[in-house]
């Protein structure tokens, strides 16, 4: 979809206006007042993008800024510029150019705008021209230029001829009242009566620049002691209605957006191509919620958009991990500094940080990656007491070190209590498993469970404890391999009874480990925190 954008900036009481400039038609010998006005404007599609190509346009006048049957039109092929803007002569397509009658009474017309197969764009108005081309009434009779009439003779004659009667043309003219007045140099004049002119409040410096209430204007328009107000060309008067400050070109606009009590959808937009895309403050009085990509804010910040993450929090310099990996979030916290966070949450007597997952899929409500691969006893998580000095670790290989107890929690008491178990602590690694046997005439074979075999180095020295289910003279193990053990009853006995076993072997890949040190994982740099804390 193309979009037809333009500005127009009228000051009829001094000047033509900057967009607007007469084209002079020679009638018998006689210059008049043009019938053809020159328009600018700028061509853009739905996304921004600057049209070039030749396009159908349909120009209109209207009597009204809404509604109605167009008043004049026709149309022409517009070529834009690079950027999109484009010049016309409206009245150019016919000899006849811009019939006068349009304008005949001296009434504002309104311009509308229409790409070939797109709907009107809103109209503009047109303030100037109508006082222009009005003006060649000033300069014809019933449409005439002068040299169409005889010049009339002083004396004027009775009907009978006999009795010439001479008049005074002095007599008979009326006189322009004189003007008077005076005023600075600088300010652009204003009739403060209708015979005398004075002062303006618009002042324009050597440079071309303008100002009200000031004769030092910086810029091209300085406004001091006072404020300037857009209401928009409805006026700003029902809900829904918009105005428009543009700022660069038509694509950058600052609008507000009159309240509608049903959809409570009034604000103010600040950006790029209109809202959603830009920032907008909700018009809703106490907390103003602000939404970026939303014009239904639901908190006081409410962020949406399609490009990841939503949110980018950066503190001293972005991280170099944060470049390559790009999260696709609502919101990234990120930092390059050494031991300086990246996110936050604090809370005096409430959570801190919360997550909460509703995954069918069983993603993780918590997940925590750590991606270097130097430092093996580095940590990827460390809870830690200030006040009671409390803490556990989990490291980059999964080591899980806490200097309190583990201790199950198991109901009871059908749920309306929970108790704690102990953990049993060993110094070394051990994996246990157990199960039963049963003796054929004093002996039996057990084989390790093909699972449990996988877990254990079953090759290194393992322990069995035995424990007979009945009356005999006592049993013990022999033939301990990789692949099982014998059970058999002391004396060399025969009996036939059933009996129970543990069996406790060394992890796989951890056969020497005894008493490992941790003392450097619960030793790592921990946040900075306020010295009221207690220090560690």
């Amino acid at each position: 979809m193309l979009r037809i954008c333009c500005c127009v900036f009228l000051l009829a009481f001094w000047a033509m206006p900057l967009g607007f400039a007469q084209q002079t038609v020679m009638t018998s010998g006689n210059a008049v007042v043009p019938l053809m006005v020159s328009f600018n404007g700028m061509l853009s599609d739905e996304h921004g993008k600057s049209s070039t190509g030749v396009v159908g346009v349909t120009f209109s006048l209207y009597k009204d800024p809404e509604g109605g049957p167009p008043l004049w039109l026709e149309t022409q092929n517009v070529r834009p510029d690079k950027v999109g803007h484009y010049s016309v002569i409206l009245g150019s397509v016919t000899s006849q150019g811009l019939p006068t009658t349009v304008f005949a009474k001296g009434e504002a017309r309104w311009l509308g705008v229409q790409v070939q197969g797109q709907k009107e764009q809103p109209r503009v108005l047109l303030l100037a021209v109508p006082y222009a081309l009005k003006a060649q009434d000033a300069e014809t009779v019933g449409g005439k230029p002068a040299s169409a009439f005889a010049l009339r003779s002083d004396a004027l004659t009775t009907p009978s001829g006999s009795d010439k009667v001479t008049k005074d043309r002095s007599s008979s003219t009326a006189k322009s009242p004189p003007v008077s007045g005076g005023g600075k140099p600088g300010f652009i004049p204003e009739w403060t009566t209708s015979t005398k002119l004075g002062d303006s409040a618009l002042f324009q410096t050597s440079a071309g620049n303008l100002g009200i209430s000031t004769t030092t204007p910086s810029d091209k328009f300085e406004v001091d002691l006072g404020n300037i107000l857009v209401r928009g060309p409805h006026n700003f008067t029902s809900g829904g209605d918009t105005a428009f400050l543009y700022v660069g070109d038509p694509n950058h606009p600052i609008e507000a957006i009159r309240s509608n009590p049903k959809t409570n959808s009034g604000g103010l937009t600040i950006g790029t191509f209109k809202a959603p895309q830009g920032i907008y403050l909700q018009d809703v009085t106490g907390n103003v919620g602000i939404g970026i990509g939303t014009t239904a804010p639901a908190a006081r910040l409410h962020v949406e958009g399609t490009s990841s993450p939503a949110i980018y929090g950066v503190f001293a310099k972005a991280s170099q991990i944060g470049s390559s990996f790009q999260p696709t979030s609502g919101l990234w916290g990120d930092t390059g500094q050494i031991a300086d966070l990246a996110v936050v949450g604090t809370a005096d007597d409430g959570f801190s940080l919360v997550g909460v997952n509703n995954s069918p899929s069983g993603n993780a409500g918590l997940a925590i990656e750590g991606f270097d691969s130097t430092n093996s006893s580095g940590l990827l998580v460390d809870a830690y007491s200030a006040g009671f000095g409390g803490e556990c670790t989990i490291d980059v290989n999964g080591n899980l070190s806490c200097t309190g107890t583990i201790t199950p929690t198991v109901s009871i008491d059908g749920g309306k209590r929970r108790v704690g178990l102990s953990s049993i602590g060993a110094a070394e690694e051990w994996f246990e498993d157990a199960g039963s046997g049963q003796l054929s005439g004093g002996s039996a074979v057990v084989l390790l469970e093909p699972t449990f075999a996988q877990t254990v180095n079953s090759e290194f020295q393992y322990h069995v404890f035995l424990t007979p289910k009945g009356d005999c003279e006592g049993l013990y193990v022999s033939n301990e391999t990789s692949r099982g053990f014998e059970v058999h009853e002391l004396h060399h006995g025969y009996s036939n009874i059933a009996f129970d076993y543990r069996i406790m072997a060394k992890r796989r890949g951890r056969e020497q480990v005894r008493l490992a040190d941790r003392t450097r994982e619960l030793e790592a740099p921990k946040l900075k925190r306020p010295i009221s804390l207690v220090s560690r």
